[in-house]
């Protein structure tokens, strides 16, 4: 999370994948849920009003509930919308990773979270371990859909990767500068992620509701929102408050679930595509935008109010659904 500090208290602030798995399966084996690894899901037996039968690893089971979380590939979406397919957005991550200390930056405590803007575009930089020791560095490009064999070919063409990092040198100051050389030095290290999203499913659930997806299996949103992860978590959160505060039928309940969580993802996909995704194109083309009306930068005190996106109060808005009482 990249913010205002006047309006947060924080420049920024960054959870590590690691950390917060290793903490949310501490919180899993308290409440004794067990965590099955090498598992396949074969499939959906039967949905009915009592509850689902699948397949995993070739045994069936059955559950009151089956719930999807199996990413932007998901199998359980199959059985919900089997011709929908994730959609490639037109933009590229090029990525990699470089030692913090290889760069002379322009003060000792240079923020290590940062997006450097400059007339080629943008570089963005992540710390990769609580001292920044080792930093992430990515920009994004602009490119066709390629087949999954051209996009391997790609990816292992390192010499091409840097050429991307490379595009328009001369227009980069001196920080910019050393930050590219650096990628390039490290350039086995530089790696590609084609941004994908979820076309807008008609249902998130089955006919009964005892077959529910969600995270990037409903609505995967662009990477460079940030969000992947914000977006999901919000998802099981307010789907366990709908399910313990309301006598709704469950297909009302999930529709009206659907709704609400719909319009948060187009919010965070529409700013992630005319806003975070704008900033980082090449000058040029940012302004060509701007000038034919297709996107609106924010500008002023308001450039950073990030409020609707960071301060939500999802149980709020779970308690405006269908009058539902908000739990104690």
């Amino acid at each position: 999370m990249i913010a205002n500090e006047e309006l947060y208290g924080y420049k920024n602030h960054r959870i590590w994948r690691r950390l917060l798995l290793a903490e949310m399966k501490a919180m899993l084996r308290e409440r004794g849920v067990q965590i099955h690894y090498d598992s396949r899901f074969d499939g959906i037996v039967d949905d009915n009003d009592h509850g689902v039968t699948f397949q995993i690893n070739g045994a069936t089971h059955h559950a009151s509930m089956l719930v999807g979380a199996d990413g932007i590939f998901s199998t359980v979406r199959r059985y919900l919308e089997p011709a929908v397919q994730p959609e490639y957005t037109g933009t590229v991550g090029a990525l990699a990773h470089i030692r913090r200390d290889t760069v002379n930056w322009p003060y000792a405590d240079f923020e290590p979270a940062c997006t450097i803007q400059g007339t080629p575009g943008a570089l963005f930089t992540m710390p990769e371990d609580p001292e920044a020791h080792e930093i992430m560095v990515g920009m994004q490009v602009r490119l066709p859909e390629h087949t999954r064999a051209e996009w391997d070919a790609l990816a292992a063409d390192k010499e091409q990767l840097c050429a991307f990092f490379r595009r328009g040198y001369d227009e980069w100051h001196d920080t910019a500068r050393q930050v590219i050389d650096q990628v390039c030095a490290a350039r086995e290290s530089i790696y590609l992620w084609p941004f994908l999203r979820m076309p807008r499913l008609k249902t998130w659930f089955s006919g009964t509701g005892r077959v529910v997806i969600l995270g990037d299996a409903a609505h995967a949103v662009p990477p460079s929102s940030g969000q992947g992860v914000n977006q999901a978590l919000e998802d099981v959160y307010s789907f366990v408050l709908l399910l313990r505060t309301s006598n709704a039928r469950l297909v009302d309940l999930l529709r009206a679930w659907q709704d609400m969580r719909q319009r948060r993802v187009d919010a965070v996909f529409d700013w992630a595509t005319n806003t975070t995704n704008v900033q980082r194109l090449p000058k040029g083309e940012r302004d060509k935008m701007i000038a034919e009306g297709k996107v609106s930068m924010s500008s002023g005190d308001n450039a950073d109010d990030m409020r609707w996106l960071y301060g939500v109060d999802m149980g709020k808005e779970v308690a405006t659904l269908s009058g539902i009482k908000q739990a104690e």
